[in-house]
């Protein structure tokens, strides 16, 4: 009995699929498009679901030390295809391998329908799981990471170096890796997947990420070195990258993180460029020079960091206050906030910025300040939004919901199981933020003059 969607496949492929139906047991079949490989989804006659690869017998050899691969990953508790068995067929000359199916769709078609909260948060998740992916160790000895991949950059500035056309742009990215090259000295080395991308990634029905293939690149190296593969264009994507290496780090990452990361990207941007003879600079190298200002600054344009303020910002953080004076639905005055406002919400550790390559650009205080303790909440130990504020130039940019997002692990880091804030009845903007962001109106007051609505979250176990 032929297997349901045989007919679909192409004669090939339904040549090789009845050849092993018996085999497999396979019930159900449909042909990935996905990748030059051939793979396949199946359902056997049991039920289950799994995922067959195609290859030819003279790859055996790498696919064998593949699977053992997939066994090592899998082994570990981390999310990923596991495989089940593989084997030859059609008189030796084919090879199956099958693995075991993971339900969901290819992160790089979900990231578009998130929104910019969605995507930061499978940011976190993504980069939560990288970190549990390099706390596997090298099986065997290497050599060291400054000696193995400065060959690598000595290579490609060679070969950048014997071509006759130049750039400028170009020549900086050289004079960067060139100059920079003992970051590579005494870096630690891990299993790393290799080509660590949204198309390698899935997200999950429950709302995590697994990955879906881990054959290509697997090596052992500097775990930082999975980061390079970061693309030009992050209109979409921003969010999920800023999410992932905070996701890494639990947190904001040290400088060095940085510094490391610019030079492999540095790297991996001179080693695709294909033609080098043509007037100007590559898309590519201009992207990434504007990414870090002509290679002056290890922080990414686009990445935005979280600090806790300090006494040194006051004159910024007054200044982004005075800037939204009179814009539409603010409430604040020249009275209110001002720098005593400030001062007193550092001393207390409760007011938070995020950065952009060492500029302010968001403010919020964030504890619990007792204003409104009077009031009835949902959740039980809840902070205390205040004092929140986006520059005006980058408004409806999104900053505003990846404030929120730091906010939430503000909150959940320091104990509190919610969040309670008051926001005027005449500002809208900030109000649909807050309703698209998972709060709930849960009343009304009148305070300081001002009509208010109360808006609360209450985090999920």
């Amino acid at each position: 009995m032929k297997p349901i969607g045989f007919n679909k496949l192409s004669p090939e492929d339904a040549d090789i699929i009845l050849e092993l139906s018996q085999k497999l047991s396979i019930a159900v079949v449909e042909r990935l498009a996905k990748g030059c490989e051939r793979k396949f989804y199946i359902e056997t006659m049991q039920g289950e679901k799994r995922l067959l690869r195609i290859n030819d017998m003279e790859h055996y050899d790498w696919l064998e030390d593949d699977f053992r691969m997939y066994e090592y990953v899998a082994a570990s508790g981390i999310s990923v295809s596991r495989p089940v068995n593989m084997g030859s067929f059609r008189e030796g000359t084919l090879s199956y391998q099958l693995y075991t199916w993971l339900d969901g769709e290819d992160l790089i078609a979900a990231l578009p329908h998130m929104s910019h909260a969605e995507q930061f948060s499978a940011g976190i998740k993504s980069g939560t799981l990288m970190r549990k992916l390099h706390t596997l160790p090298p099986e065997n000895e290497t050599e060291p990471w400054g000696i193995r991949f400065g060959r690598k950059v000595q290579k490609i500035i060679q070969s950048y170096n014997d071509k006759p056309g130049k750039s400028k742009g170009v020549d900086l990215l050289v004079r960067y890796l060139r100059d920079n090259q003992e970051l590579l000295d005494n870096r630690p080395q891990t299993f790393t997947h290799g080509d660590w991308n949204t198309e390698n990634l899935i997200f999950t029905p429950d709302g995590q990420i697994g990955i879906i293939d881990l054959s290509g690149e697997n090596d052992y190296g500097d775990p930082w070195w999975e980061f390079w593969l970061i693309p030009c264009d992050l209109n979409l994507s921003a969010h999920f990258y800023t999410g992932q290496i905070k996701g890494y780090f639990e947190g904001e990452p040290p400088l060095e993180f940085f510094r490391l990361l610019s030079y492999y990207i540095a790297f991996s941007t001179l080693e695709f460029l294909c033609d080098l003879t043509g007037e100007g600079d590559p898309e590519s190298v201009k992207c990434v020079l504007n990414w870090f200002d002509d290679m002056r600054n290890p922080i990414p344009a686009w990445y935005f960091s979280q600090v806790i303020a300090t006494h040194d910002d006051i004159p910024e953080i007054v200044s982004l206050y005075r800037s939204l004076i009179g814009t539409p639905g603010c409430t604040w005055g020249e009275d209110y906030p001002n720098k005593e406002t400030a001062e007193h919400d550092i001393n207390n550790g409760w007011l938070y910025a995020l950065k952009k390559q060492d500029r302010i650009v968001t403010v919020v205080s964030i504890g619990d300040f007792g204003e409104l303790s009077d009031l009835k909440w949902k959740p039980k130990n809840p902070c205390e939004l205040a004092r929140i504020g986006v520059r005006p130039e980058l408004q409806k940019q999104g900053i505003g919901t990846l404030l929120l997002q730091h906010c939430f692990e503000i909150a959940k880091n320091k104990g509190f199981d919610g969040i309670r804030i008051l926001v005027a009845k005449t500002n809208t903007a900030a109000l649909a933020l807050y309703e698209k962001n998972g709060f709930e109106r849960c009343g009304e007051v009148f305070r300081f003059g001002i009509d208010f609505y109360c808006y609360q979250i209450t985090f999920k176990e």
